[in-house]
Parts: structure tokens; C-alpha cells; sequence
């Protein structure tokens, strides 16, 4: 399983997508940015490259992590415009 390569082309304000994630308890939320309607994927990872969980939207996506081990993952948001990659931790 090969982890998603992160990007090394240097954002310009026309390609950044500010989407905001906010670890709560036993979920990750995940906002695109205001007055961005346009469909998106959250995928988040394990750090041995397992898909844990794949959501599809175009509004906040709600991951639910509850059961997962507590640790950091990788998470990765892909739109039409670029694909942002981050580590996040779960409790």
C-alpha cells in the first residue's frame, strides 16, 4: 500500500483550498471553504497506508474515529483543484 505523495508545486492563493479540520471527540470534521460548493474527497489513512475511512461531499464531512486506536493519520482532501495532505491525531 503506497501512501498518497504529497505535493511539491507551491500553492498560489488561486489553488489553495483553506478546508478546516477540527479533531472532536471520536470524529474528524471537515469544512470546505466558505461559499465553495464544488465536490470534494476526504480519505484518511493509517500510518501503514490502510484507507480507514473514504467520505464523499460537498458541505462539512463528519469521519467518525471512535473506534479507531489513537495515534496520528494521514489525511488527505482531494478536489478538482489540487489534493492537500496532513497529519492528524486522534484520541
Amino acid at each position: 500500500v503506497t501512501l498518497p505523495a504529497l505535493i511539491t508545486k507551491k500553492a498560489t492563493p488561486e489553488d489553495a483550498l483553506p478546508f478546516r479540520i477540527h479533531p472532536l471527540p471520536g470524529q474528524l470534521q471537515i469544512l470546505p471553504p466558505v461559499g465553495d460548493h464544488n465536490p470534494y474527497e476526504a480519505v484518511l489513512f493509517s500510518l501503514s497506508g490502510q484507507r480507514m475511512i473514504v467520505r464523499n461531499g460537498t458541505d462539512v464531512i463528519n469521519m467518525p474515529t471512535s473506534n479507531f486506536v489513537p495515534g496520528v493519520y494521514i489525511l488527505q482532501i482531494r478536489s478538482a483543484r489540487n489534493v492537500t495532505v496532513q497529519k492528524v491525531l486522534v484520541r
